[in-house]
C-alpha cells in the first residue's frame, strides 16, 4: 500500500481551541506566558535551561527499573532507561489519565507526537538523547470521564461500584463484560482480533487499572523506546515531601495561579484554577 502524507495546518483540522493555536503562532499577548517560542530555537533554549534544573536522575532511573522488573521491556526501552542517568538526555513527555481501553484517539495521538519529536530532536540535535514518556494520571479520581469509551458513535461503559483514584481500581466482572460486549464490533474489522485479544492479554480480572493500561500501552508502543512513568509511587512521593509540605503549610499554589489568571488575556478560558488546596484528595 503507498501512502502519500500531507500536512495541514493546525487551524485547519478545526480540533484546536484559540489559545493553542495562538500559542503556536507565538501570539504578541501571550508571549509574557511562556518561557520559549514553539521551534527548533525554542527547543534549545529550552534545553539550555533544563541543564540548570535539578534532577534526580538516579531515582528517575530506580525506580522505572523497578517498574519494568516484571515486564518483558524491548531492547529500545531498556537502552532508553539507561541513557536517562546522563545529563545530555532529555524527555518529550505527554502525560494522560489511564482511560480504560485507551479511551478517545488522542490518548494514541499524544504518544505518537512524542516518539515522533523525540525522532525529529535527535537528527536534529545528535549531540543530546530524547525519550519519549508516557506520564500516567493514575490517581485521577473522575471515573466519569475515564470509565467509556465510544464505538461508532455508541457509549459503552463501566458500571462498578469502585470508588477513589480509577488508576487504584481492579478489573472486574463488569469490565470483562463490556469488553466482550465490544468484541463483535470490532473484531470483524483489519487488526480487530488482534486488538481484542490484546486487550484480553492487559485486562486480567483482578489487575489494576493502572498495570492493564501499562501492559497496553508497552505492547502497542514498546518497539518505538516509549517509558511510562507511574507517578503513584511511594519512592516518587518521598521525593515530593517538601513540595506536598509547602502546599498543606502555606497553599501556594493557588496564590500563584490565581495571580496569573487575573494578568491572563480576557478572550482566553482559564481551564483549570486549581483549588486553595491543589491537591488530590485521597
Amino acid at each position: 500500500m503507498i501512502n502519500t502524507p500531507k500536512q495541514i495546518s493546525y487551524e485547519a483540522t478545526g480540533s484546536f481551541s484559540k489559545i493553542v493555536l495562538d500559542y503556536v503562532k507565538g501570539d504578541e499577548q501571550l508571549q509574557p506566558f511562556f518561557a520559549n517560542p514553539v521551534s527548533p530555537d525554542g527547543i534549545k533554549k529550552t534545553i539550555e535551561a533544563r541543564k540548570l534544573f535539578a534532577t534526580n536522575r538516579t531515582l528517575l532511573v530506580d525506580v522505572l527499573q523497578k517498574h519494568y522488573a516484571n515486564t518483558n521491556p524491548t531492547a529500545q526501552q531498556l537502552q532508553n532507561i539507561q541513557l536517562l542517568a546522563h545529563s545530555n538526555c532529555f524527555t518529550v513527555t505527554t502525560a494522560h489519565q489511564p482511560n480504560i481501553f485507551t479511551g478517545h484517539l488522542y490518548f494514541i495521538y499524544k504518544i505518537l507526537h512524542a516518539i515522533k519529536l523525540c525522532e525529529k530532536l535527535k537528527a536534529d540535535m545528535p549531540e543530546n538523547d530524547f525519550v519519549p514518556v508516557y506520564y500516567m494520571g493514575s490517581e485521577d479520581a473522575d471515573l466519569d470521564e475515564l470509565g467509556h469509551i465510544y464505538i461508532n458513535g455508541i457509549k459503552h461503559e463501566w458500571k462498578t461500584n469502585q470508588t477513589g483514584a480509577v488508576g487504584r481500581m481492579r478489573v472486574d466482572k463488569a469490565l470483562i463484560q463490556m469488553l466482550d460486549t465490544v468484541q463483535g464490533e470490532i473484531a470483524v474489522h483489519p487488526f480487530g482480533k488482534e486488538i481484542i485479544d490484546q486487550m484480553k492479554t492487559c485486562y486480567v480480572e483482578g489487575t489494576s487499572i493502572e498495570q492493564a493500561t501499562f501492559k497496553l500501552v508497552n505492547a502497542l508502543f514498546g518497539d518505538y523506546g516509549l517509558i511510562i512513568v507511574l507517578p503513584d509511587d511511594a519512592d516518587y512521593k518521598r521525593a515530593f515531601i517538601p513540595v506536598v509540605a509547602k502546599e498543606l503549610k502555606e497553599q501556594f499554589s493557588h496564590s500563584i495561579v490565581k495571580e496569573t489568571s487575573i494578568r491572563f488575556p480576557k478572550e482566553y478560558k482559564v481551564q483549570a484554577g486549581g483549588r486553595e488546596l491543589n491537591m488530590f484528595y485521597l
